[in-house]
């Protein structure tokens, strides 16, 4: 479930931000909560109570501008995402100083925020990318691993060998490649060979003459005849994102 605070105190912009925000996570099929508020100080009271994953701030406010809820944030949440809302372009530069994850520059009547398809769908992929996978061994237990560090699954029999980001060593599960196939498809992994599963934002390099794929540890597996046509084209549809 993604929480969601968005301030503006322009009652025309809330509403219609709000109205596309959620249009565009239903289009995802993303659960979501969104708490919109017309002034900071009420948000900052929230926070005291609540936290958010991700927040839409307006900078120019009265009283309580978005840097100021800014600032807080980053002390009390500073894994959040912060995108700001704003037709002054020259307060751009300054926002840096609260490491914020994109802008949205307020449009015209007939687009009135241009980049927010595009900044939300980036978004979106981070926070799959964030999501946690159980991987359990039946002897050592369950473990809990961020998918975003998973490189590749690779079948061996009866087990699935998970190899892991830096210098992590490589996690063993009984199961069936297929099924977790079917799991990890919706955070971008493809199937490049009947004992591969990678994970495209992992894939530095597809060459389809070679047949292989190079990953961002500089490895480089092989792609099968039967699936090099599709797992290219799933390579070439995630680079153009």
């Amino acid at each position: 479930m993604l929480s969601i605070a968005l301030c503006d105190d322009e009652a025309v912009i809330r509403r219609l931000l709000e109205q596309q925000i959620r249009s565009i996570l239903e289009q995802n099929r993303i659960s979501s909560t969104l708490t919109a508020y017309s002034n900071g100080k009420d948000l900052l009271e929230d926070l005291s109570r609540q936290s958010f994953h991700l927040f839409f701030l307006d900078i120019a406010m009265p009283r309580v501008s978005g840097f100021d809820l800014a600032e807080t944030i980053r002390q009390s949440s500073p894994q959040s995402a912060i995108i700001f809302v704003t037709a002054r372009e020259d307060l751009m530069h300054q926002s840096f100083d609260y490491q914020p994850f994109h802008f949205i520059c307020k449009g015209d009547a007939n687009q009135p925020f241009p980049d927010l398809e595009r900044v939300l769908q980036k978004l979106l992929r981070r926070f799959q990318q964030d999501t946690l996978l159980t991987i359990s061994d039946g002897q050592t237990g369950s473990r809990s691993v961020a998918i975003r560090d998973i490189l590749y699954l690779q079948s061996e029999g009866h087990y699935l060998q998970y190899v892991l980001a830096g210098s992590a060593p490589p996690l063993l599960e009984r199961g069936v490649l297929r099924r977790r196939q079917e799991e990890l498809e919706q955070y971008d992994f493809i199937r490049i060979h009947k004992q591969y599963l990678v994970n495209l934002a992992h894939i530095r390099y597809f060459d389809p003459a070679c047949r292989t794929v190079t990953l961002s540890n500089g490895v480089q597996l092989p792609v099968s005849r039967k699936e090099k046509d599709q797992a290219k084209a799933k390579f070439m549809q995630f680079q153009r994102r």
